[in-house]
C-alpha cells in the first residue's frame, strides 16, 4: 500500500496527498506533531488550488486516543446511504412531531457534514461527521445530539473508536454507524477517458444509466454492481447492518438491512427515540409521551 514509505507521518501525507479511494489510516500521535502533519497538509491544498470545502481526504484528531485518522475519497454509493438514512430519521421525527408538538419541528437542526472540535488535556479532538442533527437553542448555540458515522464493515472497530469520540469528547447523545460490504470493492479508475468533448454531459449521460441500471438491480432485488465505459462504479452492497449506540449504554442496537446481497426482513425502528434529538431538559419541557423513530426504507432509491 506504501511502496518505500516506512515513517507514520509520511503515510497520512502520502494518502492526503495522492487520495487513493476507500482507505483509512488510524496513526498514534502527539498533538504536536499532528499540528505538523495538518500544517503540512494546508500548504499542499494551498500550492494546488485544493479547495477548503473538498471534503476527502479528511484529516482529524482524537485527542483522547492521541490519533490522527486520515480517509480518503469514499465510493458515490457510500456517501449516498448516508444522505439516505438522514432523509428517513429526519421524515420519522417530523412526523411524530407534527402530531405532538408541531413548533419543536424547527429546533431540529440537519448539521449535514460538519467538522466539531473540542480541547482535551492532549490536544484538541476534531472529527467531521458524515450526517449529523443538533438542537438549536432559541438563545445560545446549537448542540449536537445524533452523529452518524458510515463505513465498510472491515473497519469496524476503527468505526467503533469514532463512536466513543463523538460520545465521550464531543457530547453527542447517540450515534448511527452503519456498516457495509461490497463485493467487489470499489476502486478508482486507472484508465484515462478519451474524446470527451462536453464533460457536462457526460456527466448527466452517467447518471441516467446509473438511474437505469439501479432501478433494473431493484426489481431483482439486488443492489449493483453498476458499470460504465468498462468501469465498475460501484460493486454490489453484500452486506448493511446499523447500530445505534447510546451515551452510557455498551450495547449497541443492531438491525440488519442487507444480507448476501439481498434486503433481510426490514425492521420499523432501528433504536432511535424522538427524546434522542433534544437536550434532556428541553425534552422534559415539550412534555410529550416518548416513542421510536419510525424507519421506513424500502428499496434504495437510484442515485442521481
Amino acid at each position: 500500500m506504501f511502496p518505500g514509505i516506512d515513517d507514520d507521518y509520511d503515510k497520512a501525507l502520502f494518502l492526503l496527498t495522492h487520495n487513493p479511494p476507500e482507505q483509512r489510516l488510524d496513526i498514534p500521535m502527539p498533538y504536536s506533531h499532528f499540528l505538523q502533519l495538518e500544517e503540512s497538509w494546508c500548504k499542499f491544498k494551498s500550492e494546488n488550488n485544493i479547495s477548503e470545502e473538498k471534503r476527502y481526504p479528511s484529516l482529524s484528531y482524537n485527542g483522547l486516543m492521541q490519533m490522527a485518522t486520515v480517509v480518503t475519497i469514499q465510493s458515490a454509493l457510500h456517501d449516498y446511504i448516508a444522505s439516505v438514512f438522514r432523509e428517513i430519521i429526519a421524515s420519522g421525527v417530523n412526523e411524530y412531531l407534527s402530531i405532538h408538538k408541531p413548533n419543536a419541528i424547527a429546533r431540529i437542526k440537519n448539521y449535514g457534514s460538519t467538522t466539531m472540535t473540542e480541547l482535551t488535556p492532549y490536544g484538541a479532538s476534531s472529527k467531521e461527521q458524515d450526517e449529523s442533527f443538533g438542537y438549536g437553542h432559541p438563545d445560545r448555540e446549537s448542540c449536537l445530539q445524533v452523529a452518524i458515522e458510515r463505513g465498510v464493515s472491515e473497519n469496524y472497530g476503527d468505526l467503533c473508536r469514532d463512536k466513543d469520540l463523538w460520545i465521550q469528547q464531543l457530547g453527542a447523545k447517540v450515534v448511527i454507524l452503519i456498516c457495509l460490504k461490497e463485493a467487489p470493492r470499489f476502486k478508482n479508475p486507472r484508465a484515462v477517458y478519451e474524446n470527451i468533448k462536453d464533460p457536462v454531459a457526460e456527466v448527466k449521460k452517467m447518471q441516467q444509466h446509473a438511474l437505469e441500471a439501479m432501478k433494473h438491480h431493484l426489481e431483482r432485488g439486488i443492489y449493483g454492481p453498476i458499470e460504465y465505459r468498462d468501469h465498475m462504479w460501484t460493486g454490489k452492497l453484500d452486506e448493511v447492518f446499523v447500530e445505534v449506540w447510546r451515551a452510557g449504554d455498551d450495547r449497541p442496537v443492531r438491525k440488519w438491512l442487507i444480507r448476501q446481497g439481498r434486503p433481510s426482513h426490514l425492521p420499523k425502528t432501528i433504536g432511535l427515540k424522538i427524546s434522542d434529538f433534544f437536550p434532556e431538559n428541553e425534552w422534559a419541557a415539550i412534555n410529550i409521551p416518548d416513542s421510536n423513530v419510525a424507519f421506513f426504507m424500502g428499496p434504495l432509491r437510484p442515485m442521481g
